[in-house]
C-alpha cells in the first residue's frame, strides 16, 4: 500500500510541475495604416494634331475643313475628401493662339470642358474658368476639348489659313488641398 501511495504521490506532483510550466503569455500586434492626403496627376495627351484644306471625295463634291475639334484626357487620383483644381493658361473665353512656325500668323484656337459649342472654357483659377473637383480615392478623368481657327467658343469656323503648321504649348497646373479635419 505505501507503494502505491508513493507512486500515487508522484503522479500527482509531475502533474502539478506540469500544469505549472505552461503559463500562458500574452502579447500584442498593432496594425498602423496611414493614408496621406497625396495626389497624382497626368494628361495623356501630349500633342493634339489635325488638319486643314480643302477635300475631293472623288464623287465631284469638294468640301472645305477649315477648323479642328480634338479631344483629349487628364487623369487625377486623390486620397478620398481631398479638394483640387486643374486650370491652364489659356486667356479668358478658354481662347489659345496657335503661331505659325514659317509664317509668324495667328490661327486662334479655344480650350474647353464639356459639351462643343456649349462648353465651358478652360482657363485660368484667377479669371474663374478651372475645373474643381474633390477626389473619391479613385482615377478619376477628365476630358477636354479644342477647337481650332474658331471663334464664338469654337461655334464659328473661319477660313482656311494661309499654309503652315500652327502650334501653341497649353501649360496645365494641377493645385490639391488636403480636407479638413
Amino acid at each position: 500500500m505505501k507503494m502505491k501511495l508513493l507512486a500515487s504521490a508522484a503522479l500527482v506532483m509531475l502533474a502539478v510541475a506540469g500544469s505549472a510550466s505552461a503559463a500562458e503569455i500574452l502579447d500584442q500586434t498593432e496594425v498602423v495604416f496611414t493614408v496621406d492626403p497625396t495626389c497624382a496627376f497626368s494628361v495623356l495627351d501630349s500633342s493634339l494634331q489635325g488638319s486643314a484644306g480643302a477635300f475631293d471625295d472623288g464623287s465631284g463634291f469638294i468640301s472645305v475643313a477649315g477648323g479642328m475639334n480634338s479631344s483629349g484626357v487628364m487623369n487625377a487620383v486623390c486620397s478620398t475628401g481631398v479638394s483640387y483644381t486643374i486650370a491652364t493658361n489659356a486667356a479668358v473665353g478658354g481662347d489659345i493662339a496657335l503661331t505659325g512656325d514659317n509664317t509668324a500668323g495667328i490661327v486662334p484656337a479655344f480650350i474647353y470642358q464639356g459639351e462643343q459649342f456649349s462648353g465651358v472654357p478652360f482657363g485660368s483659377v484667377a479669371n474663374g474658368e478651372h475645373y474643381s473637383g474633390v477626389a473619391n480615392g479613385e482615377v478619376q478623368a477628365i476630358t477636354y476639348n479644342v477647337a481650332v481657327n474658331s471663334l464664338d467658343g469654337g461655334s464659328t469656323t473661319l477660313a482656311i489659313p494661309v499654309a503652315d503648321t500652327y502650334r501653341s504649348t497649353v501649360q496645365w497646373t494641377f493645385s490639391d488641398a488636403p480636407a479638413g479635419p
